[in-house]
């Protein structure tokens, strides 16, 4: 299976790419799924001009889902800002199937408290939702992977089949145990793609336990696909080197998963 990404990703922050899967239901075909991750605030939002733009795609952009994987804030003192850009996202947004959120390690407690007020969007705290043919499984911080799959309730999928299984995630490492889960499709955070790269395949930090060479990007390990994004902010430096910021938009297609299963495999590099 060939994958490709649209788009220019030195100069687009909009990048879409269409995922197979053989466990998608012939009723989800061409699903569209927008996923944001890692902000990073740190100043007056509007400030920013890749946060800016990304609510400008948000509102033009037609999707079934809209995922966000965590890390609102750089620091404390800055939950004004990101629960404003979370209440402007989420009134920009009108996905077919719904708005759901996780908290990843830079959330602290007040903003996981005030973002849950926010209408329009639902934070998943370790649970479950089914959707028509669909179950969105929302690992939030701090994590429990089976719990999460195990807090909810279970539909059938389309056409009486099994749901298709959508995980949220903030750190990637998830992925291994979303295989055992049952997880198709796991979409997750944290790494920003390096942030710094000595090449645009190579970041010597990543503050992940995956290999450099599979932090970011499309991978496969056994049945479970990934999509780590680069996020749109940036940690401990405000800057990025060779590693642009991404909003992602990934629409499912009924196929082969590509690479060969055997461990860890990156599918797609960007």
């Amino acid at each position: 299976m060939h994958f490709s990404v649209a788009g220019n990703v030195m100069r687009t922050l909009l990048e879409e790419l269409d995922i197979p899967h053989p466990a998608l239901p012939a009723g989800l075909e061409g699903l569209a799924i927008l996923h944001l991750s890692d902000f990073h605030i740190r100043r007056p939002w509007r400030r920013c001009r890749v946060l800016v733009e990304m609510v400008d795609l948000v509102s033009r952009r037609a999707v079934d889902l809209v995922c966000l994987t965590g890390d609102y804030v750089e620091k404390l003192g800055c939950e004004d800002e990101a629960v404003d850009l979370l209440k402007e996202i989420a009134g920009s947004a009108s996905p077919r199937l719904g708005f759901f959120g996780i908290h990843g390690n830079h959330d602290p407690p007040e903003l996981v408290a005030r973002a849950s007020a926010i209408p329009g969007i639902r934070w998943l705290l370790n649970e479950t939702v089914a959707l028509d043919g669909i179950e969105v499984v929302g690992i939030s911080e701090p994590e429990d992977p089976l719990a999460a799959v195990l807090n909810g309730p279970r539909r059938p999928g389309v056409g009486g089949g099994p749901a298709f299984r959508i995980g949220l995630a903030h750190y990637p490492t998830n992925l291994v145990p979303a295989v055992g889960l049952g997880i198709d499709l796991l979409l997750a955070g944290h790494t920003h793609g390096g942030q710094i790269r000595v090449s645009a395949a190579y970041a010597p930090h990543t503050s992940c336990d995956l290999s450099p060479a599979t932090a970011s990007g499309l991978l496969r390990y056994g049945s479970t696909l990934c999509c780590i994004s680069r996020g749109l902010g940036q940690t401990v430096v405000p800057w990025r080197f060779r590693c642009p910021p991404q909003v992602g938009v990934y629409r499912l297609r009924r196929g082969d998963l590509g690479g060969t299963g055997a461990g860890i495999e990156r599918l797609l590099a960007w």
